[in-house]
């Protein structure tokens, strides 16, 4: 017994509806979206867990799933049952958290909520700092480096390998690691803060 009200997915009485919701009953519809709304909001609360939840309510994941739901509900064979609803409730309920989760992912770890996309937060924010941000601030520190010590910087820290570097500029694989040594300890330079002077 998935539902409340004592009914089950096996009741007859819910397969009946099941039909007429098939069929495009509104009122169908809104009794089985009642029926089963405490197993839907059961099921998002574990799949979503605590961190999503902060991002997206419980309601709207419920509206969502019971949106994209009732849009696929001729989609079920014409003899289907309760059970049969379940399930597709449930298919569909993972499959908008799923989506939330997605959604979700692309702000984790933003410390600066709208204004353009491609600004770098104007001053220190609070929280943690985004790629942006390290883009930004690594852009000004590079300025005064050189081409080729900006180029070596810039492909290792996109990830390519010191090998590809060298390739890439026509040298070694020796030669690409010195120049990044040097650009990393000229950029360690101009980004130490300075001493204090002793009095």
């Amino acid at each position: 017994m998935d539902p409340t009200n004592g009914k089950g997915p096996g009741d007859p009485e819910l397969s009946a509806l099941v039909a007429s919701a098939r069929a495009g009953d509104a009122a169908a519809i809104e009794t089985l979206l009642q029926e089963f709304a405490p197993l839907l909001q059961s099921y998002l609360r574990r799949q979503a867990g605590e961190r999503l939840l902060r991002y997206t309510g419980l309601d709207d994941l419920q509206q969502e799933t019971l949106s994209s739901l009732v849009g696929e509900l001729h989609r079920l064979r014409a003899d289907a049952t309760a059970e049969d609803f379940r399930k597709l409730l449930l298919l569909h309920a993972g499959w908008v958290v799923g989506k939330a989760g997605r959604r979700a992912a692309r702000f984790d770890g933003e410390s600066v909520q709208g204004g353009e996309p491609d600004a770098p937060a104007p001053a220190p924010s609070v929280g943690s700092v985004t790629r942006r941000d390290e883009e930004a601030w690594l852009t000004e520190r590079v300025k005064g480096l050189g081409p080729e010590d900006t180029l070596v910087l810039r492909a290792f820290l996109g990830g390519a390998s010191f090998e590809a570097i060298g390739a890439d500029l026509g040298i070694s694989e020796h030669a690409a690691r010195k120049r990044y040594a040097r650009a990393s300890a000229r950029l360690a330079d101009k980004t130490r803060p300075p001493r204090p002077q002793k009095q």
